[in-house]
């Protein structure tokens, strides 16, 4: 019994050896097996842990100097227009702001031939009707007291003449030349329209200035002359006057239709604000 009992433990122990290696053999395998069926996953779960960091660290890199360019880059060119367009609007504004004080010089000038011509215009009216008394009294259409109140009438008024003619030949003088250049000074701006009526009043009305102070000149030498007719021989008076009524004829003639252009061009004003 004693053997059997020895014999049943050492069986038993050699039977639990057994187990614990066929135990250890089993787990084994089973370890290899579990470890083979789980690498894929944990090369998975190894790829897919570093795929985060890997795709961070190229992300990263990748869209980082991206995005920083991108809003740099825009930054840069906002940063680069604006000061260049707000340069071009001063530039603009600065232009038109000349552009104005151009033409608002060139009004002023206008203003003045227009005085100018107003003068002219009475000398013409006045050297006119005094020449055409005698006209008329040679032709038998006026009597003598017809032509002497014709006379009277527009050599009461020389004095007048004489001084409108003066003072308006001085306000000219003093903003002479105020519309040259004012084609190049408006090209472009809102002022052009305007300054191109103005370029075409001020040279109608040089031509009336021209035309005007033949006659003015006309006129004045005989209001001079009449004032010292008690000191001339008539004869010599008589001969004089009657060259300056023919002298008169072509001077009106020409001053008529520099007067008739001038009242065909246009307006000179400056540009209404707002």
């Amino acid at each position: 019994m004693a053997r059997h009992r020895g014999k049943a433990r050492r069986f038993a122990v050699i039977s639990g050896g057994a187990l614990l290696v066929v135990a250890l053999g089993v787990g084994g395998a089973y370890a290899a097996m579990t470890g083979g069926m789980a690498r894929p996953p944990a090369a998975a779960g190894s790829s897919t842990t570093s795929s985060p960091s890997a795709s961070s660290s190229s992300s990263s890199s990748s869209t980082t100097p991206a995005s920083t360019g991108t809003p740099s880059g825009q930054a840069s060119t906002g940063t680069s227009s604006t000061p260049g367009s707000a340069s071009s609007s001063t530039t603009s504004a600065n232009a038109d702001a000349t552009a104005a004080a151009a033409l608002a010089t060139c009004v002023t000038t206008v203003r003045a031939q227009q005085s100018l011509a107003t003068a002219a215009a009475a000398s013409a009216r006045d050297w006119r009707l005094h020449t055409d008394a005698q006209r008329k009294f040679d032709s038998g259409t006026f009597t003598v007291q017809q032509t002497k109140a014709q006379w009277a009438a527009s050599k009461a008024r020389g004095p007048a003449d004489l001084a409108a003619w003066t003072r308006a030949v001085a306000a000219v003088d003093r903003v002479k030349g105020g519309c040259a250049g004012l084609a190049t000074a408006t090209a472009g701006s809102p002022a052009e329209g305007a300054a191109k009526k103005c370029t075409a009043r001020t040279a109608a009305l040089s031509k009336v200035a021209a035309a005007g102070a033949v006659v003015h000149r006309q006129w004045a030498a005989h209001l001079t002359m009449m004032a010292h007719k008690e000191h001339t021989a008539e004869a010599a008076y008589l001969e004089r006057w009657a060259a300056m009524v023919e002298d008169a004829g072509p001077a009106l003639a020409t001053y008529r239709g520099a007067a008739a252009a001038l009242a065909r061009a246009p307006a000179c004003a400056t540009v209404p604000s707002g």
